[in-house]
């Protein structure tokens, strides 16, 4: 019955969005709190639990830091919220000089929502009216949040709301890591690219709600009114990769927990890929597989299938339910000997294994992922226990396979089913060969393991000789910065990296390094922005220098000046110290320019043509029969497209 409620909610809330009514309300009455409010916070705070319509509230903002004021948090009454430049009370510049307006954000019913990047630092006014841009006598609350304040590539984003342009970074519930969501949350949360022409990748390590009670909707798009890629509750979401298809290359997630009960939620990690081409294998994939460099004994945890189905009827063995929950290895021998390793879980929990091999010396995860054919060494044995000369062992549910001599003969079946023993024989290994060894958890519950090696008659163990593996080099011009993007699937022994740039293609000057990975077989990713790039054609190539000195090169690419919209580069001074403003422009051919000047409230005060040719040039507006005040300028093509409004202080 709880669900069903949620589900006719959910579709009475697109229903009404698809007729609803715009405006933008100026039906300010006085400020409430009288305290200007400031915060640096990613999560939302309370501006004031107690706001009646046709109040406003002042606020200090920071230019290029992105806010968000939401009602959603609970509310009785149909909200619209406007957002005005601050400076003077009230809602300055009328219905045009609104900066943002929303009324019924989708997702949050008749409660509203308005994010928005700041484009100078001082104050802004947004004001709480009801609909439509009416004064109400009962109140609801206010919040916000500066969802983009202290946050740099890389970071943890606790499902704050709002907007968040990165490529990097996990992705939790508001409890972190470490704790569980709270309850009645109803948050959206949307994440975009940073770099023009990729798309956001979640891949979902972890994934646990309260099933049938608590919902994650995911939409393909920047917000709530972009086709929903899937409703999930429950573990639905564990080991799974979402990839956005759309032209923003934004996914946008919306969760809704009920009054009671709460889970650990979710733990994922984001990526981008060049859109239209599928993400590489996250690492519980046989590609992405972790490299074991040595004999000591690791802990590891099967929490996910992977995005790509690596066995199959001709390739699993004895592993007769395939892929449960994965975890994939690579090792090669240093020198010659035998091989084996215990595998001990938890109580109550049955790991199964596998291993594929030998491949040839220098073989990749890209040439021998997925497995080509059956395992050499396979256990399928639920629960039991055995002895052996070493005193009694008692392996619960766990599995090994054990190579000394002495121990050999009572294990000699090499791929044994739900009944045997969880034994099997070692491995007799040659040097620089290459093995696969997948662990699966069969009951499927994210419990962790051990594993131990056991090593006989010389036996050591080395990195597997994976070279870097370059999966895409590219770039883009983001603005004024020539930003270049690599991603690599392995790298071993890799030391740093070392950009260079040419302007023809064939003399390079070296003018960055980036630390590469070391040893990894799990993606990495690399952004290198070029800020004093000139304004021209550049080539760039990789130089990968591994820790003993060699080195390999990548490229080039080249990123190609060309302006393809005018833009507003800068306008000087701001505020004025004198009479005339500076207007830096750039312009993809020569045109006309409408420059308009506006007071506060919208009302045209002068228009002006100005000619321009092709490329970046200055010019000047008059303001000397202007008295002191808040003003907008905009500029307009000579076919009525606007290409920017700023605010100019006189």
């Amino acid at each position: 019955m709880k669900q069903g409620l949620w589900l006719i909610g959910f579709i009475f809330l697109f229903v009404f969005n698809a007729n609803e009514i715009f405006g933008q309300c100026t039906n300010c009455t006085a400020q409430y709190p009288a305290a200007i409010q400031s915060t640096t916070s990613n999560a939302l705070v309370t501006v004031d639990p107690c706001m009646f319509g046709g109040e406003y509230a002042v606020f200090n903002v920071t230019a290029g830091e992105t806010y968000t004021w939401t009602t959603c948090n609970g509310g009785t009454w149909d909200t619209q919220l406007t957002l005005f430049a601050g400076g003077a009370p009230g809602c300055q510049g009328g219905v045009a000089g609104a900066l943002e307006y929303n009324d019924d954000f989708p997702g949050c019913g008749l409660l509203s929502t308005i994010t928005w990047t700041a484009t100078f630092t001082g104050t802004v006014n947004v004001l709480v009216s009801r609909f439509n841009c009416q004064p109400q006598a009962s109140c609801m609350g206010l919040y916000w949040a500066c969802v983009s304040c202290g946050v740099s590539p890389g970071d943890n984003y606790n499902n704050p709301g709002g907007t968040i342009t990165t490529c990097e970074g996990n992705f939790y519930d508001t409890g972190g890591p470490a704790g569980n969501y709270s309850n009645n949350e109803f948050i959206v949360t949307t994440f975009c690219p940073d770099v023009s022409g990729e798309c956001i990748n979640m891949f979902f390590s972890q994934f646990s709600i309260e099933t049938g009670w608590d919902f994650m909707v995911v939409y393909d798009g920047p917000n709530t009114s972009s086709p929903a890629i899937g409703t999930y509750t429950g573990t639905a979401l564990n080991g799974v990769t979402l990839a956005a298809t759309n032209a923003s290359g934004c996914l946008t997630f919306l969760f809704d927990s009920d009054g009671s009960v709460t889970f650990p939620g979710w733990e994922a990690s984001i990526s981008c890929n060049t859109c239209g081409v599928p993400p590489p294998a996250p690492p519980t994939d046989c590609v992405g597989g972790t490299t074991v460099c040595d004999d000591a004994t690791f802990s590891g945890n099967s929490s996910g299938s992977g995005s790509i189905v690596d066995l199959n009827s001709s390739n699993q063995g004895c592993l007769l339910s395939g892929e449960n929950q994965t975890s994939w290895y690579l090792f090669s021998p240093a020198t010659d000997g035998n091989i084996g390793f215990t595998i001990s879980p938890g109580v109550g929990v049955d790991y199964d294994f596998a291993v594929w091999g030998p491949f040839p010396e220098g073989s990749t995860s890209a040439d021998i992922c997925p497995p080509p054919g059956p395992p050499i060494r396979c256990s399928y044995a639920s629960g039991f226990s055995t002895n052996n000369a070493t005193g009694s062992y008692d392996t619960g549910t766990g599995h090994a396979i054990y190579s000394s001599p002495q121990f050999a003969s009572p294990f000699t079946t090499y791929s044994e089913g739900a009944g045997g023993n969880g034994w099997v024989p070692g491995l007799n290994v040659t040097a620089g060969q290459v093995y696969i060894l997948v662990i699966d958890n069969f009951t499927s519950n994210t419990t962790p393991f051990n594993l131990n090696w056991n090593l006989q008659n010389g036996a050591t163990l080395n990195c597997t000789p994976l070279p870097v593996e370059m999966l895409e080099f590219s770039g883009l011009r983001v603005e004024n910065t020539n930003v270049l993007r690599w991603k690599t699937a392995t790298e071993i022994n890799a030391d740093f990296y070392e950009i260079h740039r040419s302007s023809d293609g064939h003399h390079y000057s070296v003018i960055g390094t980036v630390l590469a990975s070391g040893f990894t077989t799990s993606l990495s990713s690399y952004v290198y922005r070029d800020e004093d790039a000139p304004r021209s054609d550049c080539y760039y190539r990789l130089k990968q220098t591994d820790f003993d000195g060699r080195y390999e090169y990548f490229g080039p690419v080249i990123i190609e000046h060309r302006e393809t919209s005018t833009k507003i580069l800068n306008l000087h001074p701001n505020p004025l110290t004198s009479n005339g403003l500076q207007v830096e422009i750039s312009t993809p051919h020569s045109m006309q320019v409408h420059v308009q000047i506006m007071d506060v409230t919208g009302n045209p005060l002068r228009v002006q043509q100005v000619a321009l040719a092709k490329g970046v040039q200055t010019f000047a507006v008059d303001f000397s029969t202007y008295s002191r005040g808040v003003y907008f300028i905009r500029f307009t093509e000579q076919h009525g497209a606007v290409i920017d409004t700023r605010r100019v202080v006189r």
